[in-house]
């Protein structure tokens, strides 16, 4: 086992090229038509001004990056990830690569990786393993993409915020933490909605039963948490309980994770989200609410869609009531009218 870096990735991220591999990309897809009006020459401008990124100092002077992705833009990201896409197919999983690799997966600028020992003899001979060979060509293909390695010591090697353990033919994994944490989170009494709080417990909690393959490492592990969380002010009952509760709750993710994907995939939909600043008080019984509105928003539509036509039928009842009267005293007058105009008509006869 053994992991790469990649040092500094954003900034090291060559745009030109990088952007070229995206306007090929784009040229390429067939649907890209069908899903949006703008052609390919208008994304590439636009993509050129969201990467443009200018500093402007205390001395009042103004710098312009002229190379890289910036850090801080969320572009960054898929642009990198678009390039890197590309280094991989051409310069890993490549025929031209006598490298076996038995394993890779990259996640963003980190790579765990197994791969294939090579002849013995031939590593005695050079001086060097079939992996550091590997680096080598790896860091000369791009001058800004250089990578670093670091390998298993005694059969582990921490990878993100997992430590892995090879025993045999078999791997089993546990929650790492550097040297360095301080296990501080935010506190109780911070100023954080009781939601935003019980989520980073029960996130740091999911992340133990997922990635804890031992019981042994999971107790341990949810142990810690819970003195780490008491110690941050939260309340030790509530703890408790969300710990003891989250046996059963992570069985029943595990049992329906696959039934979720498959209707997710299915039913893709956007929602529209609200954020607001929170303000203690005021945003719980917003949250609340806003709760009790769309939960019986179903019966709310139905009941102003009732009262809407029920208006509307008193409405029209109420016109077509003073349609009749209007019609019976138009009726009325027609029939008397007649008698006026001969009592006039013969007045002005009979005075004549």
């Amino acid at each position: 086992m053994a992991s790469l870096d990649i040092v500094g990735l954003y900034p090291s991220v060559p745009v030109k090229k990088a952007l070229e591999i995206v306007r090929k990309k784009l040229e390429e897809d067939e649907t890209l038509q069908s899903r949006t009006e703008w052609k390919v020459d208008d994304i590439m401008t636009l993509l050129e001004i969201s990467l443009e990124t200018h500093f402007k100092t205390l001395d009042g002077k103004i710098w312009t990056q002229t190379d890289g992705c910036p850090i801080g833009k969320s572009i960054s990201g898929e642009i990198a990830e678009i390039y890197m896409d590309w280094f991989e197919k051409n310069y890993v999983f490549t025929e031209q690569n006598d490298f076996q690799i038995i394993f890779w997966k990259r996640m963003r600028d980190d790579v765990f990786l197994i791969w294939k020992k090579g002849d013995a003899n031939l590593n005695t001979q050079m001086g060097s393993d079939e992996l550091d060979r590997f680096l080598w060509k790896l860091n000369g293909y791009e001058n800004r993409i250089q990578f670093t390695l670091e390998r298993e010591k005694e059969g582990i090697l921490a990878f993100l915020d997992m430590l892995i353990k090879r025993g045999g033919n078999s791997f089993t994994t546990k929650v790492y933490r550097k040297e360095t944490h301080t296990q501080k989170y935010s506190h109780w009494r911070s100023n954080h909605s009781r939601a935003v709080l019980l989520g980073i417990l029960k996130g740091l909690i999911h992340r133990a039963h997922l990635l804890c393959d031992l019981k042994e490492d999971l107790l341990d592990e949810l142990n810690l948490l819970r003195d780490v969380f008491i110690s941050n002010g939260y309340p030790t009952k509530l703890v408790n309980k969300t710990i003891d509760d989250s046996w059963a709750i992570e069985l029943k993710k595990a049992l329906l994770e696959a039934a979720q994907k498959d209707e997710e995939n299915e039913q893709s939909e956007y929602h529209n989200v609200l954020h607001a600043p929170y303000i203690q008080g005021f945003s719980e019984k917003l949250q609340k609410d806003f709760f009790y509105f769309f939960s019986r928003f179903e019966e709310i539509r139905d009941w102003l869609c009732h009262e809407e036509r029920r208006n509307f039928e008193n409405k029209t009842l109420q016109d077509e009531t003073k349609g009749r009267k209007g019609r019976q005293k138009r009726r009325g007058l027609h029939h008397q009218l007649p008698n006026v105009s001969n009592e006039i008509s013969w007045g002005n006869k009979s005075t004549i």
